[in-house]
């Protein structure tokens, strides 16, 4: 068989050659540099599309909270607190965007963690309707809120017991 090897078409890079290959694309300098722009403008716009989607569903659409406990907090993180216009006050405590959190040192957070004010799990924060107000009497510790909630009021559930309310029920049916 005639032709290239593998091997020639592999040989090492060719200095000369991509020399040459600039000269003949000089005339095109605007519009190979049109290319490439477009080329980079139109990755980043492919690459953002799933941050924007996180970032929607995260902050928008289902937004989860972390609790801090008000007891013995410190003025200046309270003030902190207190500004956000995220944060939701229910029984006293704080509850905060968890993405808010990222407002805090790291040195804060730990602090709150090691003095059992901020908690672990994520709550998710949901009005209190007619519908909820039946579980709600049925299992009031699980909700933050509840002895709070009027019509329209928020309450705020675990993600965990959310999830296993909807185990139960689905073992129920």
């Amino acid at each position: 068989m005639g032709g290239y090897s593998d091997e020639k078409i592999l040989k090492s890079y060719d200095p000369a050659l991509i020399r040459r290959l600039f000269i003949y694309l000089r005339p095109y300098r605007l519009a190979v540099f049109l290319a490439v722009f477009s080329l980079l403008l139109s990755t980043a716009g492919e690459m953002i599309v799933p941050v924007l989607i996180r970032n929607s569903v995260d902050q928008h659409i289902l937004p989860y909270y972390r609790r801090i406990v008000s007891q013995d907090l410190e003025h200046g993180i309270e003030a902190r607190l207190a500004s956000d216009p995220r944060m939701i006050r229910l029984e006293g405590d704080f509850f905060i965007p968890v993405g808010s959190l990222a407002h805090f040192t790291m040195k804060e957070k730990q602090e709150m963690i090691r003095k059992g004010q901020l908690t672990e799990p994520n709550y998710l924060i949901v009005t209190y309707t007619s519908e909820l107000e039946e579980t709600v009497r049925q299992r009031p510790e699980l909700f933050a809120g509840s002895r709070l909630a009027g019509s329209g009021g928020k309450v705020a559930i675990r993600e965990q017991d959310l999830k296993s309310m909807g185990q139960e029920q689905g073992h129920q049916e």
